[in-house]
């Protein structure tokens, strides 16, 4: 709120062109305050031509704020009559009045000043009638302030040096004594300027200087470099020393992820993520209690100043009942149509609370131009029929439609391409489609006619190329665009309280569900995905080999276009690649091979590399953590960080009722966490516990007890931050049961699970590597299951869905999990492994010998594919790979009826039963596998 001091000054005269000083409005001189005179319309006589001299202010109180009554002194003015006075913040019109004659042929304008503006400075801009001109100054500006209580802080001590002893300790002396427990960071950064090792100290009141080791893990493997020593909080640049360490350098360390917020000349924090997944901001670890808010001023802001007056009274007293129970930790959204003053005034009163928040972007509006990838009739594959020659009939999409690739059924080499333009729900078409029907098979598609000259009689495949909506976002082609329409957040002066980011692109954003089982098509991607390719293969025969192709290929330019097409009901058991720029198709031999699979991991790794971009570029504008909302129960690519610098945390969405469950949902996002190229951020960002709008019938949460549980298990998982969904959401209607501020109560249970994690921190969960992955989604189309394999192959690598519980503790806590992930998992103890065909044999197979070579423990569970060889696994199964042989230092762990269903083999356990369909969403353990049998593998 603003607070105005100084009621009812006196009208006071500036001739001298100063701007008056009233209550909050500072004085200016008119050499800072006069603006480059405005030219409006075309030039007239001189004679005509306006000058102002000055501005004459003074206020006036009124019920809702201030009103400025502003006079006019020049030449010419009262050509002025009728122009419009602007009230501006930065580029933003406040508010405006007309200036009217007075008595005296003076011109007066009465302009209000709302109650809720923010502080900063504020234009007075003269904008005249169409067709005249300014020739004095037509802008001034005024300074208001608004009363903020920002915390009081004690004078930072300066550091007057710094030593190496030569016990290897530090010895740092201070300018006097510190009038406060003061902490100081220690940072070492290599020859890559990657942050590897941190020391915080605190120096006790009183103290003048202070001396310590350094030896943890990570300073052992500190080499030699500069130290940097400063003040947490303080601008102060550090101090520099130079350090020299005996030990080695460690490869085992990742770089830290760490930053500088700063904001205005006041304040700079420092802050980076421990290897707890915690982040230390300032020194202190900071583990945040809170939840999703989204305010109704911003989300529904009303232009009438009496309504929004009345809704900010009411967010005030819902802020002030969330802190008197103990909540000042949030994120929220500012960007719904509000303007941006509006949004500084509400960001200046979290930061006069006192209430630390992150912020979470809104989605961006753009769309991916995919080929929607289909192999079955029942999935979606489209085929069209040419009765007559140069005519084809077929069903299409209502989507936006760019491409239309036909492939001839007869002779899948002819390929013909149709560019369009077609929207059916925005009545566009192109001439050459000469009838649209509406069909009733599909509610989302309709019949057409094409004129196609040339085309031959006959059936064809059709692949579209269409507008998508969905979870993915172009990242590729659209990185400048995203990151203009986040560019808003530059504007806004976040404060000292701001700590973090969600997300870069939208909300959830990723490659699952209706995402998987497309083909995204850009050049921008296209480019990424040969690079890849490269990466991959090194030479294009390889890469031919991988995916069974024999015709000629040219390069890794061509393979990064290639788009497949199989038709399963009529039997194929080839992939048809055709290429949409040169109507090329390629097709594979004696089996499928691994093209498919190419870009299934391509485009996780890419968009993954894409978001770390986007976020790097927007800690250039205020560099604090930014967080990726993980919403899918596997571990995927494309929400891992895989540049330093750029994604500082992974935020966990999961609701345990017909949700993303408790644990299926932790375990993979503690895998991307492992997984990062750096330390990152691990939180929830949207803890509920049901995700439909109802939440199940339920009023926020079900028990103190549920809540409890659900944060012990967050942070056994390692969370370091709690979000629940939500404090406050907008619209309330639709979010009604979500609203934790309307049961006070279940505000407190938060806070007192917060004490018990602080008082009795649980025991943390062990990892296991469960690979390759399986089909991961439970998403359907026509009735069947469609994935990123499925619309391509007959079966996943594996049949692990998900996360696997091999020792269960108690009914909700699991000590040893199973989790999918392709990459090497960081810190697992055991790798569960499982292989569904021969193909997936081939591609995944060396990883897992290679694991039983370097002896880490492997459990293979499942039948053996037939025709696969892979040593280390194959020679324990007979030829068909449906049952076990006894070789020479087994030890048989369950046999019945003469047939050896379980044994062990050094550092091999396998477990010969069909490997059960596990539900979607749930994590279970694995029939028949014993507990036993496993914790005698780690012991080993």
């Amino acid at each position: 709120m603003i607070n105005w001091p100084c009621r009812g000054c006196p009208s006071l005269s500036i001739l001298s062109a100063l701007i008056l000083c009233f209550g909050s409005i500072s004085c200016l001189s008119a050499s800072e305050s006069m603006a480059t005179p405005a030219t409006a319309g075309a030039d007239v006589d001189d004679s005509s031509a306006i000058h102002i001299e000055a501005f004459n202010i003074a206020p006036e109180e009124t019920d809702l704020g201030k009103t400025l009554t502003v006079d006019l002194v020049g030449e010419n003015v009262e050509w002025l009559n009728g122009a419009t006075l602007e009230f501006r913040w930065k580029t933003e019109v406040v508010s405006l009045a007309s200036f009217e004659l007075t008595g005296d042929q003076g011109l007066q304008a009465k302009l209000l000043i709302p109650f809720d503006v923010p502080a900063g400075t504020y234009q007075l801009v003269v904008v005249p009638e169409a067709g005249e001109q300014l020739t004095g100054a037509s802008a001034m500006s005024v300074n208001i302030h608004a009363e903020i209580s920002l915390s009081k802080t004690v004078p930072a001590p300066a550091i007057t040096g710094v030593s190496v002893l030569s016990n290897g300790e530090l010895l740092i002396d201070l300018n006097g004594p510190a009038q406060a427990d003061t902490i100081i960071g220690v940072w070492y950064k290599d020859a890559r300027d990657y942050l590897m090792a941190v020391c915080d100290v605190v120096v006790p009141e009183g103290r003048d200087s202070v001396q310590f080791p350094l030896e943890s893990e990570r300073w052992r493997q500190a080499i030699e470099g500069p130290l940097k020593v400063f003040v947490y909080g303080a601008t102060v640049e550090p101090v520099s020393v130079n350090w020299k360490n005996a030990g080695s350098q460690d490869e085992s360390f990742k770089p830290m992820g760490h930053g500088v917020y700063r904001y205005g000349d006041e304040w700079a924090h420092q802050w980076y993520v421990n290897d707890d997944h915690a982040l230390v901001w300032d020194g202190r670890p900071w583990v945040p209690f809170g939840g999703a808010y989204n305010e109704k001023y911003m989300t529904f802001f009303p232009k009438d100043t009496k309504e929004r007056q009345e809704v900010w009274r009411e967010s005030m007293e819902i802020l002030d009942q969330l802190q008197e129970s103990g909540i000042s930790d949030m994120y929220l959204s500012l960007t719904h149509g509000s303007p941006l003053w509006a949004r500084q005034a509400f960001v200046d009163e979290l930061n006069r609370r006192g209430i630390r928040f992150g912020l979470q972007v809104r989605d961006v509006p753009q769309r991916t131009e995919v080929y929607p990838i289909r192999s079955t009739e029942a999935q979606g594959l489209i085929t069209g029929l040419a009765k007559e020659p140069g005519q084809l009939t077929v069903e299409l999409s209502k989507k936006k439609i760019s491409q239309l690739l036909l492939i001839d059924k007869s002779d899948p080499s002819k390929v013909t391409t149709i560019g369009l333009d077609f929207d059916f729900d925005q009545g566009i078409a192109p001439e050459f489609i000469v009838m649209i029907e509406e069909t009733n098979k599909k509610k989302d598609a309709v019949g057409v006619t094409i004129d196609v000259p040339g085309l031959e009689k006959g059936a064809y495949y059709v692949l579209p190329r269409v507008l998508h909506k969905g979870h993915i976002v172009d990242v590729w082609a659209q990185r400048e665009g995203i990151l203009g329409q986040h560019s808003w957040i530059k504007s806004i002066n976040w404060g000292e309280n701001f700590r973090f980011i969600v997300d870069t692109t939208r909300n959830e954003s990723g490659v699952y569900n209706g995402d998987e089982s497309v083909r995204v098509w850009s050049d921008a991607f296209n480019s990424e995905y040969e690079d890849w390719l490269k990466d991959r293969y090194g030479d294009i025969e390889r890469l031919k080999a991988a995916w069974h192709l024999t015709d000629p290929i040219d390069g890794f330019a061509q393979a990064s276009r290639l788009v497949p097409v199989r038709d399963k009901d009529a039997g194929s058991e080839s992939i048809w690649w055709v290429d949409p720029t040169t109507q090329e198709v390629f097709l594979t031999q004696e089996g499928l091979g691994e093209g498919w699979i190419d870009f299934t991991e391509a485009v996780r790794v890419t968009y993954g590399r894409n978001r770390d971009r986007i976020a790097s570029e927007m800690r250039k504008w205020f560099d604090v953590p930014i967080v990726l909302k993980h919403v899918c129960p596997w571990t995927g690519d494309e929400f891992v960080n895989h540049e330093v610098g750029g994604i500082t945390g992974i935020g966990l969405d999961t609701y345990p009722v017909d949700g993303s469950k408790v644990t299926p949902g932790m375990a993979p996002a503690a895998a991307e966490v492992l997984l990062s190229a750096q330390t990152v951020w691990f939180i929830g960002t949207e803890l509920g516990y049901h995700p439909s709008r109802n939440n199940g019938g339920v009023h926020g949460l079900p028990s103190e007890e549920y809540m409890l549980e659900f944060v012990r298990i967050g942070a056994a998982w390692g969370m370091k931050g709690f979000f629940f969904f939500g404090l406050r959401l907008q619209p309330e209607g639709l979010w009604q049961h979500h609203q934790l501020y309307t049961v006070p109560g279940q505000l407190q249970w938060l806070k007192n699970a917060e004490e018990s994690i602080e008082q009795d921190p649980p025991q943390p969960v062990t990892l296991v590597h469960s690979y390759p992955e399986g089909q991961n989604w439970w998403w359907k189309s026509g009735g069947e299951l469609l994935s990123r394999y499925s619309c391509v192959y007959d079966v996943a690598p594996s049949a692990m869905n998900q996360s696997v519980t091999l020792i269960e503790q108690s009914s909700e806590e699991h000590n040893l999990v199973a989790v999918n992930a392709l990459q090497p998992l960081p810190e697992a103890e055991m790798m569960l492994v499982n292989f569904t065909d021969a193909a997936s044999v081939e591609r995944y197979g060396p990883y897992v010998e290679e694991q039983i070579k370097v002896g880490i423990p492997v459990i293979y569970v499942g039948l053996w594919p037939a025709g696969a060889e892979l040593p280390g696994l194959s020679e324990h199964f007979n030829e068909e790979g449906t049952s076990l042989r006894e070789l020479p230092e087994d030890e048989v762990l369950d046999s019945s009826w003469g047939k050896i269903k379980a044994k062990r083999h050094g550092n091999v356990l396998i477990f010969a039963e069909e490997f059960p369909t596990l539900s979607p969403n749930h994590i279970r353990t694995i029939p028949g596998l014993k507990p036993a049998w496993i914790k005698s593998m780690l012991s080993h």
